[in-house]
């Protein structure tokens, strides 16, 4: 009846057809509820057919009857834009979902002064759940970017920040702007530096250059994560020889032609975060689909799989070196 060869999705809607399942995966109905014998023999069968640990979790996830059943572990969602449009719709049906999943504390990067307002307000409305952070993205680097940094800096004035970011180098698209963007990253690493605050770094098609800055700037006080890690695993060993630097492990992990997979036996799990880049980089069997806060533990389940270890063990660490990054007291 398993057809090894075909897709997550595929045979998860099998499943819950013949189970009496009813589970989208439009992520805007995966707050509908089923009873909880179906999701036990969800699991079950799911179980009998040999299923990966993995798959198995992602039945779970998406036949449990969450008024039946109290959600244990706690997760951490280390990077995720849910103040973006993606979101206006359905933004208090996103957050249920997240906290119905266990997924409690959601650090927002901002992106530039287009971007503040909406995120500080998110914020406002959920204080226990959503912390924000203040820096200047690289793709909203341009020849006047001075003038960004200035609302950056004027926000850092107003309050402090859990972090810098984010912040970094994107050559993907254009790099008219590279040297604009060294600089930028440059002066928002050093005054996080002064601050005690971690950096969150995106690095796209530049992450040996990156490493190569962390490298220079790097010192007792700099505490970083290097936000949506794909590279190789000779990256990540120069990243890790670095102290109090992390690499935040998102939906990638979970792709087929990921990479990561293959690299992630070389990481320690004392230094990873758990992220969803959120509406972007959506997890299997999501893919293609808008991301989304809730989907953290499918993230969780794949590196249990891979690292052959607990979800719990995954929570525990993750949950750890999140706090130790983002809440232990830095010198202000």
């Amino acid at each position: 009846m398993y057809d090894s060869r075909c897709k997550l999705e595929g045979y998860i809607n099998e499943l819950d057809k013949r189970c009496g399942v009813v589970a989208q995966p439009d992520a805007n109905k995966m707050s509908g509820r089923a009873s909880s014998e179906p999701r036990s023999i969800a699991t079950r069968s799911a179980k009998r057919e040999g299923w990966p640990p993995s798959d198995v979790f992602v039945v779970q996830l998406k036949s449990r009857s969450i008024s039946n059943i109290e959600v244990v572990m706690k997760f951490v969602d280390t990077h995720t834009h849910v103040y973006l449009d993606h979101f206006n719709d359905d933004r208090q049906e996103m957050i249920d979902r997240a906290l119905e999943q266990g997924v409690d504390k959601l650090y927002m990067p901002n992106i530039d002064s287009s971007t503040t307002d909406a995120m500080l307000k998110l914020e406002l409305d959920y204080p226990e759940h959503c912390i924000a952070m203040m820096g200047l993205h690289p793709c909203s680097v341009k020849a006047d970017f001075e003038k960004e940094l200035q609302h950056v800096e004027s926000m850092w004035q107003q309050r402090n920040f859990v972090a810098m970011g984010e912040i970094g180098i994107d050559l993907h698209w254009d790099t008219t702007f590279k040297e604009q963007q060294i600089e930028a990253f440059t002066i928002q690493t050093n005054w996080a530096k002064e601050r005690g605050r971690p950096i969150i770094i995106h690095a796209r098609k530049s992450l040996d250059l990156l490493i190569d800055l962390v490298q220079e700037l790097h010192d007792d006080n700099l505490t970083a994560i290097f936000h949506c890690f794909s590279g190789t695993e000779v990256q990540a060993q120069a990243i890790l020889e670095l102290e109090n630097v992390y690499l935040g492990i998102g939906g990638v992990v979970t792709f087929k032609n990921g990479g990561l997979d293959k690299i992630m036996h070389a990481i320690p799990l004392d230094r990873i975060v758990l992220e969803t880049d959120a509406p972007y980089l959506t997890p299997k069997p999501y893919r293609g689909k808008r991301n989304e806060p809730a989907y953290i533990p499918l993230i969780a389940a794949r590196l249990a799989e891979l690292y052959d270890c607990t979800l719990e063990r995954i929570s525990e660490s993750t949950n750890r070196n999140a706090e130790q990054i983002f809440m232990k007291n830095r010198q202000m």
